[in-house]
C-alpha cells in the first residue's frame, strides 16, 4: 500500500486519461434555494489532491460524519457528490446510517446502489468527457437527526491496470489509487476509510488532517435565522489585549448570516457583556466559517472560564439549538513567544521521505534557533528503519505508519504535510504554518539544562519553569526527547528511498531538485534531528508540573538516563535533549526548548533553581570570562558562581 501524490502535472504526464481533476474543479454545483452542499472541501480551496488505494483488487468504504453541531436537526440529504477513479468497479452505492458499518452490517438509514456509467459529463473542446466525480441522489432523503448520521459510497475494485511509461508497463494506473483526497488541516468527521484487504474503519480526518473529496447536498429545516455555534477551546492572552475566539459558525437559516449578537459570560462574573459581529462576507445556507469574535479583555491574569451565547442572527432570535460556545480564556502577565515544536514523521522506507528531508534543512536556515525539530523514524508491518523509535509513533499517533508517513505534527495538534504543509503543491510552504507558530503565546518560560556525569553515561536534565499566571486546577505535563545527528548506516536498510528520482516534472527551482539526481534507493545519507528515546511523549509525565501553579514562584522537574542503555546511540557528541510543555487537557504542545548535553565539568556550579532574574547591582561574566554589560539569558558567572537567567 502506498500514498501517491497526484499534482496535476505529474498526472498529465503519466497518466493516460482524458480527464484530470484539480483545483478548479473542486467547485460544488449550485444548489436551488433552501439547499446547500455539506463539505469539508472548501469551494475555493487552490491545491491539487492526493491519491490513496491498497494497489490491488480491493473493496472501498469512504464516509463523512454530518453532525448536527453544523447542519440542524431536521435537514434532509438529497444526494453526494465525490470523486473516484476506477475503471473496472462493480458493488457500487451510496449510503446513509447512524453507524459505521463494519462486514456484514448494512446502513440503517438508506442505501442506494448506481454503476460506473453514472459519472458526471464534462463538456470540452465540442466534446464529452467523463469525469471522475458522481453525483447520485438518495432513493429518498435522508434525515439528520440525533447527533448526526454518517453518509459515504462503497465499490469494488475488481482489477488493477498498469499504464506504459517510456515503453515499460510498470506504473500502475488509476485504478490502483481510486481515492481521492485533500490535506487542509484537521477535522475529526471529514473522512472515514475501511477496505476489505485493512478490516476496519480509520479516520484520517484525525489522523492525517485528510478531508475526501465529497459533499452532501442538505435541504434546510425551514428555519430562517440561525446559526449553530462549536466550542473554541483554549485561548492565550496578554493582560490588556482583548482575546479573540475562532468560533465555527454554521448558517442553518435560509437568510443566512450578515451579523450575531452574542452575550459573553464569565464563571463568577454575574453580568453577560454583550457584543456585536459584522461578517465581511455573508454566509449563505449551510455555509460555516471560523469566526474570530472579541471578547472582553481582562485586567489581571488567570484562567477564566467563558460561555458566548449567539442571541440573535441578522436581529432576530437565533433558531439553532447549539448557540453557545465554551471555553477558556488565559491571560497572561507577560508577553512570550513559543518555540514550536516540529515533530517529523518519517522512514528510510518511505519514497516520499526525501519531502521530510528536505524540510527539516529549510526550517533550520528559515528559523534559526525558534523550533525544537524531531524527527521520528518508525518501522511498518513490512519494512524496518534501523532509526525506528516505534513507542514514539504509538504514543504519539497510533494507526498505521505506512498510511501517515511523511507527515508533520506543530506543537502535537496540527497535522501536514511535512513539505507542503496546508498549502499542498507549492514547494517548502510548511514555512507558512510555521511563521504562525512562532507567533503563538507560550503560558511559562522554560529553561533547561542537560549534563553528563564525570563517566559521560548518565545524563541529569534539569527544567525549571516560570508561569505567566496562577491556577489551582492546572493542566500541564512534561515530556523529554533525546535526538541525535548525523546518523549513518551501510547497511541496506540504511538507504533512504527516493520516489523523486529522474522527475522531470520538478522544477530546478524546488529545494527537491536534488533528489531527482539521485537514484531511488540513496545510501550515505547523514540523518539529522533523529528521536532515539523518548520519555512521556504521549501527553507528558505524571505529576512533572503540580496542578497549584503560581505566578513568580518557579518550578523544578529533574530527569536521569542511562545514556550506556541505548542501542541507538552512535555519536554522544552530537546528541541533544529537547522538553515538551503538555497541556493536557488539549493535548497541545505549549512551549519547548532544545540543548546540547554539556559536560559534567561546564554544569558544575550552574544554578537552574527558576526565578532568578538579571540583578542591576551585579558583575556578569560569560563562560569565557568576558565582562557582560547587557546579560541576556543563559549561563553566567556572577560572584563566582554559575547562574542561568531566565
Amino acid at each position: 500500500m502506498k500514498k501517491l501524490l497526484l499534482t496535476t502535472m505529474l498526472m498529465l504526464a503519466t497518466m493516460a486519461m482524458p480527464f484530470v481533476v484539480s483545483a478548479r474543479d473542486y467547485g460544488w454545483p449550485t444548489a436551488e434555494s433552501g439547499q446547500s452542499w455539506f463539505t469539508y472541501v472548501s469551494a475555493d480551496y487552490d491545491k491539487d489532491n492526493e491519491g490513496y488505494g491498497t494497489m490491488m483488487p480491493d473493496v472501498y468504504h469512504v464516509a463523512i460524519f454530518i453532525p448536527t453541531e453544523m447542519v440542524a436537526s431536521g435537514s434532509t440529504v438529497e444526494a453526494l457528490r465525490f470523486w473516484m477513479a476506477a475503471r473496472s468497479v462493480s458493488d457500487m452505492s451510496i449510503w446513509a446510517s447512524t453507524f459505521l458499518p463494519e462486514d456484514g452490517q448494512m446502513p440503517d438509514l438508506c442505501q442506494t446502489s448506481f454503476t460506473y456509467d453514472d459519472r458526471e459529463q464534462m463538456e470540452r473542446n465540442g466534446r464529452l468527457y467523463s469525469t471522475l466525480w458522481y453525483n447520485i441522489a438518495f432513493d429518498k432523503p435522508v434525515t439528520i437527526e440525533g447527533k448526526g448520521i454518517y453518509v459515504g459510497f462503497s465499490a469494488k475494485v475488481d482489477s488493477i491496470s498498469h499504464q506504459i511509461i517510456n515503453g515499460e508497463a510498470y506504473e500502475y494506473g488509476w485504478d490502483a489509487y481510486p481515492l481521492a483526497y485533500i490535506t487542509n488541516g484537521t477535522y475529526p468527521y471529514s473522512f472515514f476509510l475501511r477496505s476489505a484487504t485493512r478490516g476496519q474503519w480509520s479516520n484520517w480526518g484525525e489522523s492525517q488532517g485528510a478531508q475526501y473529496l465529497l459533499g452532501a447536498l442538505i435541504s434546510g429545516a425551514g428555519r430562517e435565522h440561525a446559526a449553530n455555534v462549536a466550542d473554541f477551546g483554549t485561548i492565550y492572552n496578554v493582560v490588556g489585549n482583548q482575546p479573540k475566539a475562532s468560533v465555527i459558525l454554521s448558517a442553518l437559516g435560509s437568510a443566512g448570516i450578515n451579523n450575531i449578537d452574542y452575550t459573553v459570560n464569565t464563571v463568577g462574573d454575574t453580568s453577560p457583556v454583550a457584543m456585536h459581529y459584522d461578517f465581511d462576507h455573508p454566509l449563505a445556507f449551510g455555509e460555516r466559517t471560523a469566526a474570530e469574535l472579541p471578547l472582553p479583555s481582562a485586567v489581571t491574569s488567570g484562567r477564566v472560564i467563558t460561555t458566548l451565547t449567539v442571541t440573535h442572527v441578522n436581529g432576530q432570535p437565533n433558531e439553532a439549538e447549539q448557540n453557545q460556545s465554551k471555553g477558556q480564556v488565559i491571560n497572561l502577565s507577560k508577553q512570550l513567544y513559543r518555540k514550536p515544536t516540529v515533530e517529523e514523521f518519517n522512514a528510510t522506507w518511505s519514497g516520499d521521505g526525501p519531502r521530510g528531508i528536505v524540510a527539516r534543512e529549510r526550517m533550520k536556515i528559515n528559523f534559526p534557533d525558534q523550533l525544537v525539530i524531531i524527527a521520528n523514524h518508525v518501522n511498518s508491518s513490512q519494512t524496518s528503519d534501523p532509526m525506528a523509535l516505534d513507542h514514539y509513533f504509538e504514543q504519539a499517533i497510533g494507526g498505521d505508519p505506512i498510511m501517515f508517513v511523511p507527515k508533520t505534527c506543530i506543537n502535537r495538534i496540527k497535522q501536514m504535510d511535512s513539505y507542503f504543509g496546508t498549502t499542498f503543491g507549492r514547494a517548502n510552504a510548511i514555512r507558512l504554518d510555521l511563521q504562525k507558530a512562532v507567533k503563538e503565546l507560550a503560558p511559562a518560560r522554560m529553561k533547561l539544562v542537560a549534563n553528563w556525569d564525570a563517566d559521560e553515561s548518565v545524563i541529569t536534565v534539569n527544567t525549571s519553569l516560570n508561569f505567566f499566571y496562577s491556577d489551582n486546577e492546572a493542566t500541564y505535563a512534561l515530556a523529554y526527547v533525546l535526538t541525535e545527528d548525523g546518523m549513518q548506516g551501510d547497511t541496506e536498510e540504511w538507504n533512504q528511498q527516493n520516489a523523486y528520482a529522474g522527475q522531470e516534472w520538478i522544477p530546478k527551482e524546488d529545494w527537491l531538485f536534488p533528489w531527482v539526481q539521485r537514484r531511488s534507493s540513496v545510501s550515505g545519507v547523514s540523518y539529522d534531528d533523529v528521536a532515539i528515546a523518548a520519555w512521556g511523549i504521549g501527553g507528558g509525565l505524571e505529576n512533572s508540573v503540580p496542578t497549584t501553579i503560581t505566578e513568580g514562584n518557579g518550578i523544578l522537574h529533574t530527569i536521569t538516563y542511562d545514556a550506556d542503555s541505548n542501542e541507538l546511540l552512535q555519536d554522544k557528541t552530537k546528541l541533544k535533549m529537547a522538553v515538551l510543555l503538555f497541556n493536557t487537557e488539549t493535548g497541545e504542545i505549549v512551549n519547548a526548548e532544545q540543548t546540547h548535553i554539556i559536560s559534567a565539568e561546564e554544569a558544575a556550579g550552574i544554578s537552574i533553581q527558576p526565578g532568578i532574574e538579571p540583578d542591576k547591582n551585579a558583575i556578569y561574566y560569560d563562560l569565557q570570562g568576558r565582562c557582560v554589560n547587557v546579560p541576556q539569558k543563559g549561563i553566567y558567572i556572577v560572584n563566582h558562581k554559575k547562574v542561568l537567567l531566565k
